[in-house]
């Protein structure tokens, strides 16, 4: 990661490092510092970062970006004022929805790429699975179904399983998980047959001490004008799908 952030840089791109939720057991500060904060573990050095290199968390902030065609939005989906809220099924505290409503309202025919933690699709999580299955909504669906039945929103991008799977949505061009940067998972066997509206998903692996782990990775979007170019990286194997492009 830290070579694509340099490298980046060097063909004079504005870089932001952007990473997707979970990085504590505890949320203790001293948990950030070794395992996030760590020098060589965050992929951002402190003179980048002060030379503009942006660095954003999810959850605990939201933000937007924006370019000439893109908005890239950042939810954060997990806090409330409950402290015995467990945040699993995506949350969403105002004004974020709002917000949201009043940037589409000021340019509808922007390009939106939405960046969450937790899922807006699943075929794995049983505790997603069930909140739907009983004709229930999370919050986050409660407020934003409707913005994303009116195609308002062109990719979204979230974190939460642990697992880098690709779904198709009628009205969501590009939902992607890409959950897969940092715990130790068992992978799903190559050839596993994919429970709709999953349409692929990555399987590649590696060992450790004698013990079979899902392959970590994460991915780069370049953005080219109405066009985002996507590359996916792996820290073992070849991904199932190593670039894509959303338009």
């Amino acid at each position: 990661m830290a070579q694509q952030v340099q490298a980046g840089l060097d063909d004079g791109r504005e870089v932001h490092v952007v990473h997707l939720g979970d990085v504590y057991f505890t949320g203790e500060a001293d948990e950030y510092r070794r395992q996030v904060l760590a020098d060589g573990w965050w992929p951002v050095t402190n003179d980048q970062a002060a030379a503009g290199v942006g660095s954003w968390s999810l959850a605990g902030n939201w933000f937007r970006l924006t370019s000439p065609d893109w908005d890239i939005i950042g939810l954060d989906t997990a806090w409330n004022n409950d402290p015995f809220e467990r945040g699993q099924i995506g949350l969403l505290a105002e004004p974020q929805a709002e917000t949201v409503r009043r940037w589409i309202a000021e340019d509808p025919g922007r390009k939106r790429l939405v960046l969450s933690h937790h899922q807006y699709m699943t075929v794995y999580d049983a505790r997603l699975r069930d909140v739907l299955e009983r004709n229930e909504l999370p919050e986050l669906h409660q407020k934003l179904n409707d913005i994303v039945d009116s195609d308002a929103i062109t990719a979204w991008i979230w974190g939460h399983e642990h697992r880098a799977v690709a779904y198709e949505h009628p009205h969501l061009r590009f939902p992607r998980c890409l959950g897969h940067g940092g715990r130790l998972l068992k992978p799903q066997p190559a050839g596993t047959p994919l429970e709709p509206p999953a349409i692929w998903m990555e399987t590649s692996s590696f060992s450790l001490n004698g013990e079979t782990w899902g392959s970590f990775g994460f991915a780069i979007l370049d953005l080219e004008g109405p066009a985002i170019n996507v590359r996916y990286f792996l820290g073992a194997g070849e991904p199932r799908v190593a670039e894509e492009q959303f338009t």
